[in-house]
């Protein structure tokens, strides 16, 4: 194998990490935005591997709660009278 195609391959290998990373924090994120109890040692795992923190997260959860509340029949999102 020569160092570029080494190079290729690792960096190809990374962007997929990314990329799974990625798109299970976009699925924890939905989750706790419609009820889920993530597991704490998941949630800490993909933080550090997606560079967000607790706060992007809880900031993400209070974007998606509104749209998660709409789909629950008598919720109107003020309250549970709607």
């Amino acid at each position: 194998m020569s160092v570029t195609a080494f190079f290729e391959k690792l960096v190809g290998l990374q962007q997929q990490k990314t990329q799974t990373a990625t798109t299970s924090y976009r699925e924890l994120v939905a989750g706790i935005a419609t009820g889920e109890e993530p597991n704490p040692a998941e949630v800490e795992r993909l933080l550090s591997e997606t560079g967000k923190s607790v706060d992007d997260l809880r900031v993400w959860r209070q974007l998606l709660f509104p749209a998660a509340t709409i789909r629950i029949p008598g919720w109107c999102g003020w309250g549970a009278w709607g």
